[in-house]
């Protein structure tokens, strides 16, 4: 049976005891939801630019009373743009959802990654390339740092964990101990190319 996670976790899943029974991990430490910040505002945002802001601007661009045909066009163009972003963000960001919780269950000898409902893996500690990283990113009125663990899977797949909060920054950092990396990101000259989040 799968068990759904929450914010606050105090047990391992079964799915995720039996993967590092496999793996020989030892004893289970500790569970940390991850991602959740980007989880939940990637849906809200998606849902919002597909059935809310693009119908706003179509609507008035087709009903605008006595407006010219290139603003008409316009606000059409604009909420079509939004619907194209939306229609390639909330797919995604829903099949996250279903696929369940984000959660890194810490056990002595690895981790084990786990969507509730999704994917597993069973990752050693010794054996599993990571990299914690931070950048300036810019934002209006000037910048925030950004931080993320660079986790690369067995089938070479490089997923990310996001530090969004100070409370999820304290759990990346602490997840970079776990695997022999300074509790500092080491910091980009640039944000980075975007890696697929777990």
């Amino acid at each position: 049976m799968q068990q759904e996670a929450s914010p606050s976790i105090h047990s391992v899943t079964e799915r995720a005891r039996q993967a590092a029974a496999s793996a020989n991990f030892g004893s289970w430490e500790r569970s940390l939801r991850v991602n959740g910040h980007v989880d939940g505002s990637d849906i809200t945002n998606g849902a919002i630019l597909v059935f809310f802001a693009p119908w706003v601007f179509i609507a008035m661009g087709l009903f605008m009373p006595g407006g010219s045909w290139w603003m008409r066009a316009f606000c059409i163009a604009i909420g079509l743009i939004f619907l194209c972003v939306g229609l390639a963000l909330f797919p995604k960001a829903w099949r996250r959802r279903r696929a369940g919780a984000a959660i890194t269950h810490l056990f002595g000898g690895g981790a084990v990654l786990e969507r509730t409902k999704g994917q597993i893996f069973a990752l050693s500690y010794a054996d599993t390339p990571v990299d914690y990283v931070s950048w300036k990113e810019p934002i209006e009125g000037g910048e925030r740092t950004r931080q993320h663990l660079w986790i690369t899977l067995p089938e070479s797949r490089t997923v990310m964990l996001d530090g969004w909060g100070k409370e999820e920054q304290q759990d990346l950092a602490s997840l970079a101990e776990r695997w022999g990396l300074s509790p500092e990101p080491r910091p980009l000259g640039k944000e980075p190319e975007t890696r697929p989040l777990w």
